[in-house]
């Protein structure tokens, strides 16, 4: 793991947020994501592609999203969401047919 992964890993948990470590793209390489709330509903993920970008913010219970340019507590992220937030499915019109389980495999 690289020293700039486990930092942001520190610094997701010292703004109160739980850090979680999920694959990213097609190699072996996992990166820090922040988790919050009841059954982790807030999830805060910094912009690996394009630093500059700001955190990409989610709440999963009202499938909203929205990009913070700091990185917010759980408290304000869930505060930034009810604001700001955009419908998942107007970013990724097909976000549910990408993850849904067909019915009979459910």
């Amino acid at each position: 793991m690289s020293e700039g992964k486990k930092c942001m890993g520190e610094t997701l948990e010292e703004n109160g947020w739980t850090a979680e470590w999920v694959p990213f793209g097609p190699g072996p390489g996992t990166v820090p994501v922040g988790m919050a709330g009841y059954h982790d509903r807030y999830v805060v993920a910094p912009n690996y592609i394009e630093p500059s970008r700001g955190f990409l913010l989610v709440d999963h219970a009202r499938r909203v999203l929205c990009i913070a340019p700091e990185l917010p507590t759980p408290r304000r992220a869930a505060r930034l969401l009810g604001e700001y937030g955009t419908p998942l499915e107007a970013v990724v019109p097909s976000i549910d047919s990408m993850f849904r389980i067909p019915d009979g495999e459910a």
